[in-house]
């Protein structure tokens, strides 16, 4: 149980949920999706390993299971719908199954439903949408718990190898991208919807350096 800054029982309308970033989306928000006040493009998908904050806990750790959530703004984590002046919600009628529930000064009622019946993409596409495809060989080739497993072993046996098998992930990352961006005139917002945070921004936030070099990856620590 928390409180708000006040010790008040009730929202007083400090915006401090909506600056920690969008919510978590559930099966109860399909319908939402469906009849078009939140679109494709203003979500994210968080994908299995991808380390991330989780509501009740004090740190960042690994997702268990994919999730789709409200996306941020300028570069952060801030709700895309949230507006800062005004301190109020662009979707407030609308709003996803978290934001209803949320009280800041009683988070039971939020954490009975943390990380359980959650969105994926997959509840969100039609299944004959050709996305599905993308995600699927995306999912074979980049997975991002299979990059963890790799940043794991690098201290633990031969960098090099290693070092390797993440070059070549974050090269097939890439190259999936650019061809889904010419194939499907993907903007980056429907991107990040699709196929998740680029490899190399996730691997950076681990200290690994990404760069180019005669048109090929390469990574350093």
């Amino acid at each position: 149980m928390s409180v708000t800054p006040d010790n008040s029982t009730g929202c007083i309308r400090c915006g401090t949920c909506c600056k920690k970033g969008g919510p978590a989306l559930h099966i109860e928000d399909r319908q939402i999706i469906l009849e078009g006040h939140i679109r494709a493009e203003h979500l994210i998908t968080i994908r299995r390993g991808e380390p991330a904050y989780l509501p009740g806990s004090e740190k960042i750790q690994p997702v268990p299971h994919e999730l789709v959530k409200i996306a941020g703004k300028n570069r952060g984590w801030e709700c895309l719908f949230f507006r800062d002046q005004e301190s109020s919600c662009m979707v407030y009628e609308h709003r996803p199954l978290e934001c209803r529930i949320l009280k800041c000064w009683d988070t039971t009622e939020l954490l009975r439903v943390t990380g359980r019946g959650l969105l994926t993409r997959m509840d969100i596409i039609n299944l004959g949408d050709p996305a599905v495809k993308l995600i699927e060989l995306h999912e074979e080739k980049c997975a991002v718990h299979v990059m963890e497993d790799f940043l794991s072993l690098l201290s633990k046996h031969d960098g090099s190898t290693y070092f390797k098998k993440l070059e070549e992930m974050v090269q097939e990352d890439l190259d999936i991208r650019s061809a889904a961006a010419s194939e499907f005139t993907l903007p980056v917002a429907l991107e990040l919807f699709l196929l998740g945070r680029p490899l190399f921004k996730l691997l950076s936030g681990r200290g690994v350096s990404v760069h180019e070099k005669h048109g090929r990856i390469h990574l350093s620590i």
